[in-house]
C-alpha cells in the first residue's frame, strides 16, 4: 500500500504518519500482490527406505525423493503384512517435463515371526479309540473271558 497526502501537510513514512490537530485527507493506493507462479517440480526418482514388519500398528513408509511442499503422496501407510505401492504426484498438476503421471515405488510389510515360549514341549496326539483296539486284539488270555471282553469293548465304545 502506498498513500498520497491530499491535504493537511503531513508526511507518510513506512505507511505511517502522525495525526495533527487539524483535518488530514489521505488517499490510499493499494497494489495487487501477485503470488509467484507455481513452478512445476522436477519429476523425482523415489524409493522406500527401511524394512517394515507386521506388529498390528499402522506403518508409514519413509519415501526418499518426495518433497511435501511440491508433491502429494498416497499409498504410503498400511497395517497388514503384504505388498503395497506408494504414488507421488505434483501438486501443480504436472512435472517440469510436462508429464502428469504418478511416480511409484513398491514397498512391503513382512509377516511377523513368533517364537515358541520357553519350556513348551510338543506331544503327539493320542486317540483313545486306537488304544482300545490295540488292547482288544491282544487276545483273551489275560484272565477275562473273550465274550466279556467283547461286551466291555462295545460298552466303552458307546460310552466315550
Amino acid at each position: 500500500m502506498s498513500g498520497r497526502i491530499m491535504s493537511g501537510g503531513v508526511t507518510i513514512k513506512d505507511d505511517k504518519f502522525t495525526m495533527p490537530d487539524s483535518d488530514v485527507e489521505v488517499k490510499a493506493v493499494f497494489e495487487e500482490d501477485v503470488p509467484p507462479a507455481p513452478t512445476d517440480p522436477a519429476k523425482p526418482s523415489i524409493s522406500v527406505i527401511g524394512t517394515y514388519t507386521y506388529n498390528g500398528s499402522v506403518h508409514t513408509a519413509n519415501v526418499s525423493g518426495y518433497n511435501p511442499a511440491t508433491m502429494d503422496i498416497t499409498g504410503n501407510t498400511a497395517t497388514d503384512a503384504g505388498d503395497y505401492t506408494v504414488s507421488v504426484t505434483s501438486k501443480a498438476g504436472k512435472w517440469a517435463d510436462g508429464s502428469t503421471d504418478a511416480v511409484t515405488a513398491a514397498w512391503s510389510i513382512g509377516r511377523a515371526t513368533q517364537e515358541a515360549p520357553n519350556g513348551l514341549i510338543g506331544v503327539a496326539p493320542h486317540h483313545r479309540g486306537q488304544q482300545r483296539r490295540k488292547n482288544h486284539w491282544r487276545g483273551c488270555n489275560d484272565g477275562i473271558p473273550c465274550r466279556e471282553r467283547n461286551y466291555l469293548h462295545r460298552l466303552h465304545r458307546y460310552r466315550d
